[in-house]
């Protein structure tokens, strides 16, 4: 595990314009990296997209944005683990076009907890799934997006998101019965929790 503040100083280091700054950061967090990408790739054939170029095209992506949007290792590793998420439904989605018509359909699966057990989701519908959450209730979506590319608890996602361990508790109690509704494909309940 990282020393405490080492990735925050890094990226205070990025934002202030120090030399290699970037490249320090790279190499700090290449490993913790390389591990989330084997845990979206687990699933997928072996000749497939790989944990290194996973890595590599998921950091080019946010490296393009100016400054990276990170303050915090928490945050940090929510950006390059999102990224990663992007970059193989790109994959995914860029597979079938070229498999239309002929071959089998091989989407790759992600494991989540959206109902107090562990379901092996296509990485397609879950992205779908938050994208229409998203659109109804941006803060539960958050929730859940935390919850699942960057593995985190619920204080490390209340303390990123700004908000109380309660309504973080609540926003993810919805997520959790909206997504279950919508990827077993029963109707979404429309309540939304409380502010």
């Amino acid at each position: 595990m990282d020393p405490v503040g080492t990735v925050t100083s890094l990226l205070r280091d990025i934002r202030d314009g120090k030399d290699k700054a970037e490249d320090r950061l790279y190499a700090h967090v290449y490993n913790d990296l390389r591990e989330i990408a084997r845990e979206f790739l687990h699933d997928r054939p072996k000749g497939d997209l790989q944990a290194t170029a996973l890595v590599h095209a998921a950091y080019e992506r946010v490296k393009k944005r100016e400054p990276i949007e990170a303050n915090d290792r928490h945050q940090f590793f929510y950006v390059l683990s999102r990224a990663m998420h992007d970059v193989l439904v790109e994959q995914v989605r860029f597979d079938l076009a070229a498999k239309r018509g002929g071959g089998v359909r091989h989407v790759p699966y992600v494991e989540i907890c959206v109902d107090d057990s562990m379901q092996r989701i296509e990485i397609l519908d879950l992205h779908e799934a938050l994208a229409d959450l998203g659109a109804q209730d941006p803060e539960a979506a958050s929730v859940a997006i935390h919850r699942f590319y960057a593995g985190k608890s619920f204080k490390d996602t209340s303390d990123t998101m700004d908000e109380s361990f309660a309504q973080t508790r609540r926003h993810w109690d919805y997520a959790k019965a909206w997504l279950h509704a919508r990827l077993t494909r029963r109707m979404p309940p429309e309540d939304r929790p409380p502010g």
